[in-house]
This record gives structure tokens, sequence and C-alpha cells, in this order.
């Protein structure tokens, strides 16, 4: 038995992997022991697999300036070749939001890259970080030509860079 000195944070990060993995196993008594095992182990099965351990999922965000997309048509494209969920928005009598085209209208999907689409602007995420596929590669470009700012304001403010991702060869 060896005595480990780590950090206040370090040891946040190991109490909720560990959390996580109480929660997965089901078995209350797994020990830091068992964190640290379970984490060397992912560890060694993404060196042997060449993955990018320090890939995080993909999240970013697209915008329009000085027009709106036409959601409805967009709609209808994009149903042929992806998953697509229309979100239902109620209408109220007084509008909360800022902006109601800023409000998410389409939900669409294709492989590991999934969007939410509004008139103004494009959220595209995964929810775990994996290598895009054909049809994520596809669904990233078609939101690329709709969606053709990188941040909300023409004005030089909030500036952002696209995320780092993996493509299979």
């Amino acid at each position: 038995m060896k005595t480990l000195k780590v950090t206040d944070e370090t040891h946040k990060l190991l109490t909720m992997a560990k959390g996580e993995l109480i929660a997965s196993t089901g078995d209350p008594n797994l020990t830091y022991d068992d964190a640290i095992n379970s984490l060397v182990g992912y560890w060694r099965e993404g060196k042997q697999s060449g993955r990018d351990l320090t890939l995080k999922p993909y999240y970013f965000v697209r915008y329009t300036w000085w027009r709106r997309v036409d959601i409805d048509s967009v709609e209808k494209e994009m149903r042929d070749v992806f998953q697509v969920d229309n979100l239902e928005v109620p209408e109220v009598e007084r509008e909360r939001d800022m902006s109601p085209y800023g409000r998410e209208r389409l939900r669409v999907r294709a492989d590991t890259l999934g969007a939410y689409l509004a008139p103004e602007r494009a959220v595209m995420y995964q929810r775990e970080p994996q290598p895009f596929t054909a049809r994520d590669m596809e669904l990233r470009k078609r939101i690329f030509e709709l969606y053709t700012r990188d941040r909300a304001t023409p004005l030089p403010l909030f500036f952002q860079d696209e995320p780092k991702f993996e493509v299979p060869e």
C-alpha cells in the first residue's frame, strides 16, 4: 500500500470519477484504487487504439448576421438525409426571449453529430467524443453553408475557435 499526495482539485476529480464508476457498476463498495485502475485501463485502451484521449465532445455555435434561415425549407431538405425532429414551441402573448429568432425549432441528427437549428443560429453538438462519420461531415458542411458566421455579432467580440474533431481515414 502506497500513499499519494494529490491536490484538492485532483481529489475532487477523482471523487467524481469514483462516483460515476459506482453509478455505472452499481457497486457501492468501490474504492479510490478501483477508480484509479479504471482510469488507467481507459488510458491504456486509448493508447492501444490510437484515440486522442484529450478529445472532448464537439460543441460549436454558428450564426447568421443579417438574414434568417428559412427553417421550414431546411427541414424539408434535410429530412431526406438526416433524422429531423420539429421542436414545438408554444405561442405566447408576451415573448420573453430577446429575439424569438434565436429559439431552436429543429433538431437534426446524423450519426454522432446533432444540431439545434434556429432562424439565426445553429448549435452543433456531440454527446460523446467520437470520430465524425461521412454523414456527420455532411451535416457540418451544410450547417456551415447556412450559418456563415462563427460569432453572434459583426463587432470584434466573442471570438471562438472550432473545436478539434477526428475523421476516420
